[in-house]
């Protein structure tokens, strides 16, 4: 995410919406959509893809996306789920509310 500085403003850990989100990448063009990933580690390979589904679902129940919801960017919400250095991801994108 380092590579990222200049395009976007990158945040983690912070207080939004209903809770405290894992990452957050604020576009600085508009041309580019800002990021909300929440990251979810799981004990079962099986379990990878409902995990990333959770996490996803947490983003919007959480409503982690308030502080871009002004913005003229889309918003792409992103779950992500390891097992190991296996990664499951699930994604959704969010029109911007102009």
């Amino acid at each position: 995410m380092v590579f990222l500085d200049g395009v976007y403003k990158v945040k983690s850990n912070r207080e939004a919406g209903y809770g405290r989100y894992d990452i957050s990448l604020t576009a600085i063009d508009t041309r580019f959509p800002s990021i909300i990933i929440e990251i979810k580690q799981t004990d079962e390979i099986n379990k990878l893809k409902e995990s990333a589904k959770e996490a996803l679902m947490q983003i919007k129940q959480k409503s982690y996306f308030q502080e871009f919801v002004n913005a003229e960017t889309e918003i792409l919400l992103i779950g992500l789920a390891f097992f190991g250095k296996t990664v499951e991801v699930e994604e959704e994108i969010l029109s911007p509310l102009l």
